[in-house]
């Protein structure tokens, strides 16, 4: 039996003094209500539905004061009034809610209480009372218990027995009293209330096994309540709380995706294909997702699936605007997506213990590693098909146009593409071309007297072209060469070849010029590009002269452009790369709106 508080004053009634220690374990947050009038039903839109409706109280929670024993009888004998009590810790009862209209109710279902009453007396509760709980004819199913135990652990055992013997644990249907509360971390979360039987005027009366009223006195609800507590099988109620309690720690959560759900929208997403414009990224997304997780795709097999069903898909040809670039774009969804998603019944790569948690990647370097990554995907593909260009220009356009990035872009990472800048398998010191006239290396089979040598100094390639480490005395031995060499002051090559020159191929690398002809001095002058251009350069201020002539500008707009767009250059001053993007500008529509 459970005691009162010292600081609380019994009654003199002893059946006032039971209903306290039955039902008053915690004295805080009670609930009240004026009793509804069973005479006047609740007003609906129809009238036809009056008759079917009954009132239902508008319970108000008292947080100011907690309630006393000498006061709850005196309240509970009040027929204007109904009163209710919460759960604490532990409870010597617990009860089950069936409303009129539950699927349980006699009413619906004549055989349902008896099934509930069975199911509870596998975890022990043998013993149960039927109370009418209102003039609704709602039902209220007591278990008094034989001591006192966990409250919380009697709410998750019963409702684990009822909801695994198929019963549906539902408010309107089947309410459990206590309840299996959330744990409040911020505010406490108080346990559902619920109203005391059998108050006078309240329609709560004690039924029998047949559902007959048999009395609505507390002294009889009582004498049956001591009988039902000494039948329950304790023992086994005990051992059935703390299994359900173990149950509720390892009871696996509901998963945030089903397996099957994603299988199903993924596949819908992709069947529709195209619906419109700028979708391509996300579709390329799905069908990646798709290939890795349930197919069980990677690498090159992933980007074959990724392109094919793509270019498969409804609305591709109409809608997507990147198909010149669909190979590009599908190598680079194909990397991106292995890395987030992992084929389904694995796990993914699991963090370093040493690696930071804080893995974001900030927009601007995201951006810039899918620029990388088109531009190697586009270097690749050309260079399968045997379609990369051997000059700089017509590389740059091939591989812009392909990637789908800008030229500006393509510059800012020339060691993916440009020949001057990759560095594998690069040599500091370049081999003498077959027939080069300049530098022969010794052969100890050939007797011949060798041709004395300009200069008997190593050659040294410039740290600025070749991307090798500077020579030691490079500095000097520009220099000397200067002085003992018979060139001119434009004899340096600014872009060195990297590949040997065929027998038919003039030589690669001279350290003395051929000699000029008097009668071609003259034309010589007009058609070649001026000391120190290089090939490729000379290729783009040919292409820049034919824009500007297509465009009829005169020199002061053409120079008034290159200054606008290169803080206030002239043409001579500016560099391979930027004159490139010059090109680039003049080709574009309107180039002055740019």
């Amino acid at each position: 039996m459970i005691a009162i508080r010292n600081d609380d004053l019994l009654p003199s009634d002893p059946i006032a003094q039971r209903l306290s220690r039955t039902f008053l374990r915690n004295r805080w947050d009670f609930i009240y209500a004026p009793v509804p009038a069973p005479n006047e039903p609740v007003q609906q839109e129809l009238a036809w539905q009056t008759e079917h409706v009954t009132a239902k109280p508008e319970w108000k929670t008292e947080r100011r004061y907690p309630m006393k024993s000498r006061v709850l009888y005196y309240r509970w004998s009040d027929p204007s009034e109904i009163v209710g009590v919460r759960f604490e810790h532990s409870t010597e009862y617990g009860l089950l809610d069936i409303d009129i209209g539950s699927q349980y109710h006699p009413r619906q279902n004549p055989a349902a209480l008896s099934e509930i009453q069975i199911a509870l007396e596998t975890i022990g509760i043998t013993r149960t009372i039927l109370v009418r709980s209102s003039w609704s004819d709602g039902l209220h199913l007591y278990f008094p218990l034989n001591g006192a135990v966990n409250t919380f652990n009697l709410a998750v055992a019963v409702k684990f027995c009822l909801q695994t013997q198929g019963f549906e644990v539902k408010e309107g249907q089947l309410e459990i009293f206590p309840n299996d509360k959330s744990y409040g971390v911020v505010t406490k979360i108080l346990y559902k209330g619920h109203r005391l039987p059998l108050q006078p005027e309240s329609g709560s009366w004690l039924l029998d096994n047949d559902l007959q009223a048999v009395s609505n006195d507390l002294s009889d609800l009582f004498r049956v309540w001591d009988v039902a507590a000494i039948g329950q099988d304790m023992s086994e109620l005990t051992s059935a709380l703390t299994i359900a309690r173990q149950n509720r720690l390892t009871k696996p959560r509901r998963r945030l995706n089903n397996v099957e759900a994603w299988r199903r929208d993924l596949e819908i997403v992709i069947a529709e294909g195209w619906s419109g414009a700028h979708q391509t990224n996300d579709l390329l997304k799905q069908i990646g997702c798709y290939g890795v997780v349930f197919k069980e795709l990677s690498g090159d097999a992933l980007v074959k699936y990724i392109r094919e069903t793509a270019t498969g898909a409804p609305g591709y040809r109409q809608w997507c605007s990147h198909q010149h670039q669909i190979e590009v774009r599908s190598r680079s969804w194909a990397k991106a997506v292995e890395k987030y998603y992992w084929p389904l019944g694995t796990h993914g790569k699991s963090r370093p213990i040493n690696e930071p948690a804080n893995d974001i990647v900030p927009f601007n370097q995201r951006r810039s590693q899918t620029a990388q990554e088109e531009i190697q995907a586009a270097v690749l593909i050309l260079e399968e098909g045997n379609r990369l260009p051997e000059t700089i220009t017509a590389r740059a356009q091939a591989i812009s146009e392909l990637a789908g990035t800008s030229l500006g872009t393509l510059y800012r990472h020339k060691g993916l593409w440009h020949p001057e800048h990759q560095s594998d398998k690069k040599r500091c010191v370049i081999e003498p071309a077959e027939g080069d006239t300049g530098l022969k290396e010794e052969s100890p089979a050939a007797p011949e007297e060798e041709p004395e040598a300009i200069c008997e100094k190593e050659l040294q390639t410039k740290e600025e072209i070749m991307k090798c480490k500077a020579a030691p005395r490079e500095v000097s031995l520009k220099k000397e060469l200067k002085i003992s060499s018979k060139r001119g002051v434009g004899g340096e090559i600014r872009s060195f070849p990297q590949a040997k020159a065929s027998k038919k191929d003039p030589p690669i690398l001279r350290l003395v010029p051929p000699p000029i002809l008097p009668s071609a001095q003259s034309s010589l002058s007009q058609s070649t590009p001026s000391v120190g251009i290089d090939a490729a350069e000379d290729e783009v201020i040919q292409a820049i002269q034919h824009e500007v002539r297509s465009l009829n500008w005169t020199v002061e707009e053409i120079s008034a452009f290159i200054a606008s767009r290169f803080d206030g250059k002239r043409r001579y001053q500016l560099s391979l790369d930027e004159l490139l993007l010059l090109l680039y500008y003049l080709r574009t529509p309107n180039p002055n709106s740019q």
